[in-house]
């Protein structure tokens, strides 16, 4: 009869071990939980769709980051900046403003061109409107003015507030000079201000020039006296004002160059307090701005 071959059962736990294994490295390969030479596992990210969500960031977790994430202040080609939510407005020029490419001429112009100009300011701009009126332009100004007060419902001049006088007459230039009485403000938030005031003037009147006037020096001496309205800060104050303007729609005119000295403080021969023009230095100014009009 038939005789098969005799079974060796020693051989056997080395053939079982090597059959678990085999089976273990193939389900471990298709799986991806280990990779062949050269290759990068592949791991399956969980989506809200697994039913599994990731944990949101705590807010005492997220303090422990070194940079947080801030809103940014969106400003469109007309400065139109929406409200930004940064602790006193700390936002730069860059972001408060959309650049634009220069679309007008600077030049010289007779009084005719400012019939229809409105001249916003302090008590240096009155001292203009008494005496060297710009042509026939109207004026909105008072004593002790600033940005911060200008658009308030308490700052009447002739019986109007300002958003009154804007809706209620159309004017094709707009002149703007404040800022001698908030020296000492903190810039970034003060220019803030400034540009939220030009955007609701530009709203009220969307065909209208708006020349923003560089802040005019005072004295060397008399900033020394008063600290608030020294060069220093007068100087930080108008390098914003230069950035707040995109010479397509809003313009910057520097009317210092007409009235300092050599030190570039305000020359002292042309005042007498220190801060203000002499009445028949007046037309120093006047004359500068007639000279650097905006045409279109």
């Amino acid at each position: 009869m038939f005789k098969g071959r005799k079974t060796d059962f020693k051989a056997m736990p080395l053939l079982f071990t090597l059959l678990i294994g085999g089976v273990f490295f193939f389900i471990a390969f298709k799986t991806d939980v280990i990779a062949m030479p050269g290759e990068e596992p592949d791991y399956t990210e969980v989506s809200e769709d697994d039913g599994e969500k990731v944990p949101e960031i705590t807010k005492e977790e997220n303090n422990d980051n070194d940079e947080t994430e801030e809103p940014i202040a969106y400003c469109d080609d007309r400065l139109n900046i929406e409200d930004v939510t940064r602790n006193g407005y700390n936002v730069s020029i860059d972001e408060l403003i959309y650049r634009k490419e220069n679309a007008a001429v600077i030049g010289e112009v007779d009084e005719e061109y400012f019939a229809d100009a409105l001249f916003i300011g302090d008590s240096r701009t009155d001292g203009l409107r008494l005496f060297s009126p710009v042509g026939k332009a109207s004026y909105f100004c008072k004593t002790g003015l600033n940005i911060i007060k200008l658009m308030s419902s308490d700052t009447v001049v002739d019986g109007k507030t300002l958003r009154q006088l804007l809706s209620s007459k159309k004017f094709g230039k707009i002149y703007i000079e404040l800022g001698v009485n908030e020296g000492d403000y903190n810039t970034p938030r003060w220019l803030k201000i400034y540009a939220d005031a030009v955007n609701e003037i530009r709203e009220l009147q969307p065909d209208a020039i708006i020349c923003i006037q560089a802040i005019m020096y005072v004295t060397e001496e008399y900033g020394i006296e008063w600290k608030y309205c020294k060069k220093e800060n007068l100087d930080e104050k108008n390098e914003g004002l230069k950035e707040l303007c995109d010479d397509e729609y809003v313009f910057y005119i520097d009317v210092n160059e007409a009235v300092v000295d050599e030190s570039g403080h305000l020359n002292p021969e042309y005042t007498g307090d220190g801060m203000h023009l002499k009445a028949k230095y007046y037309y120093l100014w006047r004359d500068y701005i007639m000279q650097h009009a905006v045409i279109k």
